[in-house]
C-alpha cells in the first residue's frame, strides 16, 4: 500500500513539474521511504511542504545545486529521491544572508525514498540554495530526480 501511494506521489509530482509552486499537506502518520530516518511520513497535521526545486543528477557528477525557485521563509527541509538510488555524502544550505550550514546527512536513499526533517538553524530562514555531494547508482539503473522541499512555519 505504501509503495502505491508513493508511485501516486511521484507521478502527481512529475505531472505538475510545470508548476511554479506545489504544497504538499501531510494529514496522516503513515507512509515514509524513510531515506535518512524516518521520512515525511511522521509529519504533524497540517505541516506545509513547498517544493523549492528539483534536480535530475548525472553520472558524471558529483555535484549539484539546487536554487530555492520560492522566495518565503522555512523552518526545516527534506529531499526526496525518485528514479533511481542516490548516496548523499555531504549538503550545503546557502541562506539568503550569506551563511552556509552543513547538517550532517550521509545517506544511500533509495529510488522512492526521502530524508528525515532536517531542522533549519535559527528557527526561520530564507533558503537561497541548496549544494548537494553524492555518488549515483550504476549506469544502467538511471539517473536518479532529487527534489527538495521546505516546511513552512506555522
Amino acid at each position: 500500500m505504501k509503495r502505491i501511494l508513493l508511485v501516486l506521489v511521484a507521478g502527481l509530482a512529475l505531472a505538475s513539474a510545470g508548476c511554479r509552486r506545489e504544497v504538499h499537506h501531510h494529514h496522516d502518520g503513515g507512509g515514509g521511504g524513510g531515506g535518512g530516518g524516518g521520512g515525511g511520513g511522521n509529519a504533524p497535521r497540517g505541516e506545509r511542504w513547498e517544493k523549492l526545486g528539483s534536480r535530475m543528477v548525472n553520472h558524471r557528477g558529483e555535484r549539484d545545486e539546487i536554487h530555492a525557485n520560492f522566495q518565503g521563509n522555512f523552518t526545516a527541509i527534506r529531499l526526496d529521491v525518485d528514479r533511481a538510488d542516490l548516496e548523499i555524502w555531504d549538503i550545503r544550505v546557502h541562506f539568503g544572508n550569506g551563511e552556509v550550514w552543513s547538517p550532517n546527512v550521509r545517506h544511500h536513499f533509495r529510488e522512492g525514498s526521502w530524508s528525515r526533517r532536517i531542522d533549519l538553524p535559527g528557527n526561520v530562514r530564507h533558503i537561497q540554495k541548496v549544494v548537494f555531494f553524492y555518488k549515483t547508482a550504476q549506469r544502467g539503473e538511471g539517473r536518479a530526480n532529487l527534489d527538495l522541499f521546505g516546511l513552512h512555519p506555522n
